[in-house]
């Protein structure tokens, strides 16, 4: 049994998981199992399944897989989607943090839970960041303490509340724990970056002849970070522009085509020089090509501030260009952000009585993380307002004599200047993100007894407290001006033009001007960095109450046995408050003043779950071996939004021994979050697929009102037949309006499940299992981004005014503007079949008697029938992801290992089925439509030495494959490359 268990272990799934029956494995009928509860629900029970489907991991898979994190573990299954987590570009917020997303469906709608209570989420009250909701940081929770993890789908308001609307994931913590533990592991990858190291320290014990026990835990983890450029698969920088060959819808040649080595090559970081303020290549500034004096080329400045000539590469439209000297965005991508954590925590009971137990958890946790690059501040022809291109004259002092003399050869006083400022912000303008996390639990339990009855009730209290702040250095405008326009004075020195007109200025912004160098990479002086950069910084606090009382048992007795019972009663709080500093709120920088925000609710919720027995074997009817009902029912009274109910109601038919078949029908719920409602109205950077852009003009859900609806645009802004448009916004983001709706109504869904567990008793220690879940959300709170405005807008036959009027366009049809904001609009459509199998098995059994040991094998899958989503609710914008690079029809693990009791093996496959970049696309969209499969292999081994140490080691992505072509960073397929781990375990006592 021992080799069977460290073997299932280092698999990564425990024995009870996939919602299998534990009395079927065994083959044992009258085996007598101990009443638990399962995720789920609150009733205990004997069985190890309920009506929906459960799945479970064992906590030992985070070392045995080398995780360096509980998400990281949780993140490998089948059924989560592309979750937020430190991997790929973040921003604000939401950098380091690991937020759970089930099915795809939104990290929002993932409810986690730590033994079975909700924890305080670490998504502020800001859009500068993770999607909104109260999703929590699973950075908070050492995975030394983690005893297991369960998975509930698609259903889990009924019995927790708000935010199950896919599903719920339940940590549950290790209690009774008697001994010493340090645990030490470390990483690297092949290429000798991304090293990584985590220890913790586990120590527990009983104290006063058994009645308690203190259980405690402290865990620090690091990991360094990478960017674009550290990887083939994002260093290539792919990008799609338009096709200047396309001539037609009709044509067989695609609309837009792949190219390598992405660019902007309307500017760079030394300096792009043009005649005039917009990316039109004809408006350029040239200079005589030294090759060829009889020719022109484009111009930039070098690092010592001369004017040569600029390489383009090879030029396709506005933002892209293919090589050349022009802006790079990879090189200011983030591929990973460094992660650092420091977890403490500490979990106790002690008996009062033989009856009343107390209970109580208490944690602290610290997150460092950092997005070592990010896209700074520009002042670029592709852009307007404080980030246009800067005229510069003549008169200006850093100008040298031969860049004088260049334009004196061409009669110009003046220039604009296309530049990137990455050498006037410090540290690639990364973004720094803190939080401190603390949570306290206090609980009673017991039992009592009524007649021959026994009665459980449990009462707790939860707070929980998360302080942080995030922030980055930009720009400060006012500043930045003054600097820029640099003469000399009466001496020769080079001044800032304010305060050389202004002598003598009490204002400080004038009286302290630094001169900027803007020509030429590094030509800054630290003094003028110093002087415009100013550090904008957004700190918040979010607090949760949590009171609930449960009260439940054998209410009465049926012929087919005990019905149960539970019921309960919530009191929720959560508040949020948001400070930005001084820079932020006076709005400095470049964009719209960041306004304060705060807002609080409280909901009153009531709930009843009932387990109805209706068949037992003893009934002896044909094919019925036992029937169950179970339901459970909410009501919710939400300070802000009102009333509601959520309610589930499942059966579970154990056909044979060998053969259970369980279903669920539910109605789950998720109330607006504090972002959603009381965001104030302010400015954020926004791009989207703007339809009327020539490359998307003939595809869409429906492509002949797009073009009727965009030939009005044309027609107005004089595009004719054979013209091309291309929208800035669909490359280049800019300032729209965005805010939050104090009348959002909680969003629901409409869900079920049908499945089977199949035991076969004619092979022992199998268990199959096959569930079918359908959601449909309705009335989904939703950001009306910038795509659905423009989808909902263009390719409805008659569009809505109202919604076409949310975006301003400038006299050549740019976008300039827009007006953003949450509403209750949108739906969702999921469909899915989820299929595990579990089967081990001793090598003697199948007649090998030269090797002992234990074989196990394990497989997960997911194939996804439908992930369909409208943003407005009209159907205009459906987004049918099904089959895409984000949302593979197939998705599965499947992992074959080996032990002997001492030695354990594990091999595991992840594979990804083909997937195409947009279901809609044709060939006559893009040259490049899809990829084939793709599998990631891992292996892993650990060896007990002896009953003090424990040693493993491990290999991730063994054949170093990286993402198909030309997908590059994307959140399902592996961009870090073959990396190692070793670890150690040691047993003090």
């Amino acid at each position: 049994m021992r080799n069977r268990l460290a073997l299932a272990l280092m698999t990564g799934i425990s024995f009870t998981a996939l919602g299998s029956v534990a009395p079927a494995q065994t083959g044992g009928d009258d085996l007598q199992l101990e009443e638990i509860v399962v995720t789920g629900s609150r009733i205990a029970r004997p069985e190890l399944t309920t009506s929906q489907p459960v799945q479970a991991l064992d906590g030992s898979v985070i070392n045995a897989r080398g995780f360096q994190t509980v998400a990281d573990a949780i993140n490998e299954l089948p059924s989560i989607g592309i979750s937020d987590t430190p991997r790929g570009d973040q921003t604000g917020n939401s950098v380091g943090r690991n937020y759970i997303n089930m099915f795809n469906l939104g990290s929002q709608r993932t409810l986690t839970l730590v033994n079975g209570r909700r924890f305080v989420s670490s998504n502020p009250l800001s859009t500068d960041g993770a999607s909104p909701g109260n999703q929590v940081d699973l950075n908070n929770i050492p995975s030394a303490m983690i005893k297991r993890i369960e998975t509930v789908q698609a259903t889990g308001a009924s019995v927790y509340g708000s935010d199950a609307i896919a599903g719920v994931v339940n940590l549950i913590l290790k209690d009774n724990f008697e001994g010493a533990e340090v645990d030490v592991q470390g990483g690297i990858s092949d290429r000798g970056d991304r090293e990584s190291y985590r220890v913790s320290a586990l120590v527990g014990g009983n104290f006063d002849q058994g009645r308690g026990n203190l259980t405690f835990a402290f865990e620090r983890s690091r990991e360094r970070g990478l960017l674009n450029t550290d990887r083939p698969s994002t260093a290539r920088a792919t990008a799609t522009p338009g096709n200047a060959a396309n001539t037609g819808p009709n044509d067989g040649i695609p609309a837009s085509i792949t190219i390598n080595d992405h660019r902007l090559s309307e500017f760079n970081r030394d300096g792009v020089l043009f005649t005039a303020p917009a990316p039109v290549p004809a408006l350029a500034l040239t200079i005589p090509d030294p090759n060829d004096p009889t020719k022109r080329v484009r111009a930039r400045f070098d690092a010592n501030g001369n004017i040569v000539p600029y390489n383009v590469g090879t030029y396709y439209t506005f933002a892209y260009a293919s090589g050349g000297e022009g802006y790079s965005l990879a090189e200011v991508t983030s591929l990973l952000s460094p992660v650092e954590r420091n977890v403490a925590y500490l979990n106790g009971h002690y008996d009062v009585t033989d009856r009343v137990k107390l209970t109580f958890e208490g944690s602290a946790a610290w997150v460092d993380a950092t997005e070592p690059a990010n896209q700074g501040e520009f002042n670029t022809t592709l852009q307007t307002g404080s980030s246009a291109a800067l005229r510069i004259t003549t008169e200006n002092g850093f100008l040298s004599d031969q860049a004088r003399q260049v334009l004196a050869s061409q009669g110009r006083t003046a220039f604009f200047l296309s530049r990137a400022l990455d050498d006037v912000l410090p540290d690639n303008a990364k973004v720094s993100a803190k939080s401190a996390t603390q949570r306290a639990v206090l609980g009673l339990e017991g039992t009592f007894d009524v007649g021959d009855r026994e009665f459980f009730w449990n009462a707790s209290g939860v707070y929980g407290h998360t302080g942080g702040h995030y922030s980055t250095v930009k720009v400060n405008q006012t500043r930045f001006t003054y600097a820029v326009d640099a003469v000399k004075d009466a001496s020769g020195a080079v001044v800032c033009r304010v305060t050389r007109d202004n002598p003598g200025s009490a204002n400080p912004d004038i009286a302290n001007c630094q001169p900027l160098n803007l020509f030429g990479y590094g030509a800054p002086s630290d003094a003028a960095r110093d002087y415009v950069n100013a550090l904008f910084r957004q700190d918040y606090d979010l607090d949760q109450a949590v009171g609930t009382l449960n009260l439940g048992g054998e209410v009465f007795s049926l012929p087919a046995g005990d019905v149960r019972m539970a019921i309960g009663f919530e009191h929720r709080y959560e508040k949020s408050v948001f400070s930005p500093n001084d820079a932020s709120r006076n709005g400095i920088g470049r964009d719209v003043p960041v306004v304060p925000a705060r807002g609080s609710y409280d909901t009153n919720e009531f709930y009843g779950e009932m387990l109805i027995p209706v068949i037992d074997r003893d009934m002896e009817i044909p094919l019925v071996r036992s029937f169950e009902i179970e339901g459970s029912i909410r009501y919710i009274d939400h300070s802000l939004t009102g009333k509601d109910t959520a309610w589930n109601i499942g059966e579970r038919w154990q056909v044979t021994s060998d053969l259970m078949v369980r279903a669920s029908n539910s109605r789950t719920f998720r109330s607006p979050s504090a972002l959603e409602l009381f965001l104030p109205q302010s400015s954020i950077d926004a791009d989207g697929q703007d339809p009327c852009d020539s490359r998307f003009v003939n595809v869409g859900p429906n492509p002949s009102a797009r073009l009727a609806n965009c030939g009005a645009l044309y027609s107005q802004i004089g595009i004719g037949p054979g013209d091309t448009f291309t929208s800035l916004i669909s490359n280049v983001p800019r300032a729209v309006t965005n805010g939050g709706n104090p009348d959002l109504k909680p969003e629901v869904a409409d869900s079920w499940t049908v499945g089977t567990v199949i035991t076969p008793s004619f092979v022992p220690n199998l268990t199959l299992t096959a569930d079918w879940v359908d959601i449909k959300i309705k009335d989904a709170i939703t950001t009306f981004d910038l795509t659905a405005i423009f989808s909902t807008c263009y390719d409805a036959p008659t569009p809505d005014p109202a919604i076409c009027g949310r975006v301003t366009r400038d006299a050549a049809g740019q976008v300039i503007d827009a007006r953003l904001g949450y509403v209750n609009a949108g739906y969702t459509d999921f469909e899915a079949l989820t299929l595990t199998g579990d089967y081990h098995f001793a090598l003697e059994d199948v007649g090998v008697t030269a090797i002992a040991g234990d074989i196990s094998l394990n497989a997960m899958v997911q194939y996804t029938n439908k992930l369909e989503t409208s943003v407005s609710g009209l159907g205009y914008d459906l987004d049918s992801t099904n089959g895409e690079y984000a949302n593979p029809k197939w998705k599965g693990r499947f992992t074959v290992g080996y032990s002997d009791g001492s030695l354990s093996l594990a091999w595991t496959t992840n594979y990804l089925s083909a997937a195409v970049h947009n279901v809609t696309y044709t060939s006559e969209d893009r040259d490049i439509l899809g990829v084939g499969a793709y599998f990631r292999h891992d292996l892993t081994g650990s060896y007990i030495v002896n009953d003090t140490l424990t040693l493993r080691a491990g290999m991730t992505n063994v054949f170093d494959r990286d993402p198909p072509y030309p997908v590059g960073a994307q959140g399902l397929y592996d961009i870090l490359g073959r990396s190692f781990f070793v670890g150690a375990k040691v047993s003090l006592w």
